[in-house]
């Protein structure tokens, strides 16, 4: 998958505020949208339904592969999901790399906050984790 995003948050040294930047990331799982209706319905003593039908939503879950807490693709990854975690409008392509599109959205985050799970034991500082996500189609 890759990222276009703006730097604000948890900028790794080499990486300016304000600044666009596409990255590769390689994930373990993608899950594609499920059908997410925006609707309210009434119903009427007699039994007629009227439906207002408000649009779709629609939300990709995203999990990486294992990264080591502190290694440069971690850094950026978090760099990343910080930076968006204010509801910027990014484009994401889940299946893609810079280099070779192949489906891109423009997305916002989806999520109350990235996980985090450990994924391999090492010694703290050398441990790896996998990080999940959900992103929605603006």
């Amino acid at each position: 998958m890759y990222v276009i995003y703006e730097a604000r948050r948890g900028l790794v040294p080499y990486h300016t505020l304000g600044v666009s930047y596409s990255v590769d990331f390689d994930t373990t799982d993608v899950v594609p949208p499920n059908g997410d209706d925006l609707k309210t319905q009434q119903e009427s003593i007699s039994g007629k339904i009227e439906t207002c039908y408000y649009g779709e939503r629609r939300v990709w879950s995203l999990t990486t592969i294992p990264l080591q807490q502190r290694s440069a693709a971690a850094l950026i990854l978090l760099e990343f999901l910080r930076s968006t975690a204010d509801g910027q409008g990014f484009i994401l392509d889940p299946y893609g790399y810079v280099d070779r599109s192949v489906s891109p959205l423009t997305v916002i985050r989806a999520d109350n906050g990235y996980k985090c799970a450990k994924f391999q034991d090492i010694d703290g500082v050398n441990d790896y984790f996998k990080y999940s996500f959900q992103v929605r189609e603006i």
